[in-house]
């Protein structure tokens, strides 16, 4: 711990792989003296890679001489064998990354969104 405040971000690039909090356009975190910060990390594989590793780099933006990096690693198995079942369809949304996404929503407030399943 620190007795001085201290701004950092996370940096990597990945498609399965994004930071769920904090949430905040640019990433940038500032963490108060003698306190700490957690980061939460989301992981979506989208095929088997029993030796997945991605560095990621946490950038000291108040001392860039204290630059960390960290690996992480995943076994991304398909023990249920649902990579064969998917090959049987395909869905297909309006978003460019073919999720079905709600953002951000009203409470209370009805919310549609739609896709299609076709059949191969």
């Amino acid at each position: 711990l620190s007795e001085m405040p201290c701004c950092v971000a996370l940096s990597f690039s990945s498609k399965i792989l994004r930071v769920v909090e904090p949430k905040c356009d640019d990433g940038k975190v500032t963490i108060p003296p003698m306190s700490h910060f957690s980061f939460s990390l989301e992981i979506v594989p989208m095929r088997i890679n029993p030796g997945y590793l991605k560095q990621i780099k946490v950038v000291n933006h108040s001392n860039r001489d204290n630059d960390l990096f960290l690996k992480l690693r995943s076994n991304n198995v398909d023990s249920n064998r649902v990579s064969l079942h998917a090959l049987y369809y395909t869905v297909r949304s309006e978003h460019p990354s073919n999720t079905v996404s709600f953002d951000t929503l009203v409470t209370n407030s009805p919310m549609l969104r739609t896709f299609t399943i076709k059949n191969v």
